[in-house]
């Protein structure tokens, strides 16, 4: 059965692995939550089996021991380092797009689509010894970023994306060296480079960071909604004329519109979900695009205290009633400045109302 299956994934590799990979972005898309700490368990785990996988074929490249079962089979080694890292990467793509707009997070995700359709269709490009550590250094920072919120109540900071990207590398870097090796070894080649690499795979994860496309996982703006005004009742929110349209529809269609006249009011309605137990402030951001100038105003950021352990979001809104008509957009960012999410609309004067004229006899 395992010679029938080698035998298929050699004949059909190139049909198999974005079919699998495809297979599982929508498995992922339909299962994944990100505050369910079984998910993140199950990241880890990808990452650890990512680790050892690459520290096998490490360990053969440099003429190292490895079990005699693993060595006769490097298709199969090939197969998990696949499925491993188009697990990791899939899972961060679709935590970002959980955000009702993801804004500039865009680019984040289409650095994210540009690397899991490399590893897989250009494999051996990214089984290189640099690309390999590069992948291990940036999945590492994001992981601790991601994870460590959900399973201790606390977000994070860069440090302890460093602390982890580090220790991935160092843990990879111990694996693949220990023991005898059969070929000349070359320090430069064999630790200088993978270090380098890995430091080379935070430098540009931190500065997709600096420049803001980096949402600030584990928060996700789980729903942003337009609206003429919120009013409690109870436990529950009511929408005063809401207008919904999902961050697709938005491409597609534009922007969600809403009248507005003197005396009358704009709401956004938004739920962020957080880690369980974690305490903080966001602010709302205002902006009017001014068009003379081609840039966004702020107009307001107001604060936002939030708790975190629901689900569906921390429920909250802002409103405006001082306004004027043109294309808005409120951002939803922490106390660093980091976007969460954001939506964008129009503000439309009403339509005139037409007086019906009286029949003439």
């Amino acid at each position: 059965m395992i010679e029938r299956g080698r035998a298929l994934w050699a004949r059909h590799r190139t049909a198999l692995r974005p079919t699998i990979f495809l297979g599982g972005v929508l498995w992922d898309y339909l299962t994944l939550r990100i505050e369910r700490t079984l998910d993140h368990l199950l990241l880890l785990a990808y990452f650890a089996g990512l680790l050892a996988v690459f520290a096998v074929q490490l360990r053969m490249e440099r003429g190292r021991w490895v079990p005699g079962a693993l060595r006769d089979k490097p298709w199969a080694l090939e197969f998990a380092a696949s499925f491993c890292m188009g697990a990791l990467l899939s899972a961060l793509g679709i935590a970002v797009l959980r955000a009702t707009h993801p804004g500039p997070a865009a680019l984040f995700i289409g650095v994210l689509a540009g690397l899991a359709l490399a590893n897989e269709v250009g494999a051996g490009a990214m089984r290189g010894v640099a690309m390999r550590f590069a992948m291990v250094g940036f999945l590492g920072f994001q992981l601790v970023s991601l994870v460590t919120p959900i399973l201790f109540s606390r977000l994070v900071g860069v440090g302890w994306g460093l602390l982890g990207a580090a220790a991935a590398t160092g843990a990879l870097l111990y694996a693949a060296e220990r023991g005898k090796s059969r070929k000349k070894s070359s320090w430069a080649r064999d630790r200088l480079v993978p270090i380098a690499s890995a430091a080379g795979g935070v430098a540009a994860l931190l500065a997709l960071i600096q420049l803001g496309v980096v949402p600030p996982l584990p928060l996700v703006l789980r729903e942003a909604v337009l609206a003429r005004d919120v009013t409690r009742s109870g436990e529950d929110y009511v929408l005063v004329e809401p207008h919904r349209r999902p961050a697709l529809f938005q491409l597609l269609l534009g922007p969600p519109q809403i009248s507005w006249a003197p005396g009358q009011s704009v709401a956004v309605y938004t739920a962020v979900f957080a880690p369980p137990a974690v305490d903080l402030v966001l602010y709302a951001v205002w902006e009017h695009y001014d068009p003379e100038h081609e840039a966004w105003v702020r107009t307001d950021r107001i604060a936002q205290s939030m708790q975190g352990g629901r689900s569906a979001g921390w429920r909250s809104w802002t409103r405006k009633r001082h306004v004027q008509t043109g294309s808005w957009r409120v951002r939803v960012e922490t106390e660093q400045g980091r976007e969460v999410g954001r939506i964008r609309f129009e503000i439309a004067q009403p339509e005139p109302l037409v007086e019906s004229e009286a029949p003439v006899d």
